[in-house]
């Protein structure tokens, strides 16, 4: 039997039981983020966990990491913002940006 979107994605994935983080263990872009191919498309793993989760994401809405663990899709992990809301969490962090192209 053919598996559905969910339960492939979650079979690419390991939980930390340290963190709760739930880690992207299949293909990752050159800047730190998990990819999964779903209906055709190469997406972001975090967006895709969301999507499976809530359903789509509103135009113009990041789904941003409250654990800052790029590899991290874990939903209870993950929350929707700006990306003004993005750029204040970078500088407030000290962390620096990457593009995503």
């Amino acid at each position: 039997m053919r598996k559905n979107a969910k339960e492939r994605f979650y079979e690419k994935t390991k939980t930390d039981e340290k963190t709760g983080c739930l880690i992207w263990q299949s293909c990752i872009h050159p800047c730190g983020y998990g990819r999964f191919k779903i209906k055709g498309k190469t997406q972001l793993a975090h967006r895709v966990a969301w999507v499976l989760e809530y359903g789509e994401i509103p135009e113009d809405i990041l789904v941003l990491h409250k654990c800052n663990n790029r590899l991290c899709v874990n939903v209870k992990h993950l929350k929707l913002g700006t990306h003004q809301d993005n750029m204040n969490d970078l500088v407030s962090k000290n962390k620096r940006i990457h593009i995503i192209q």
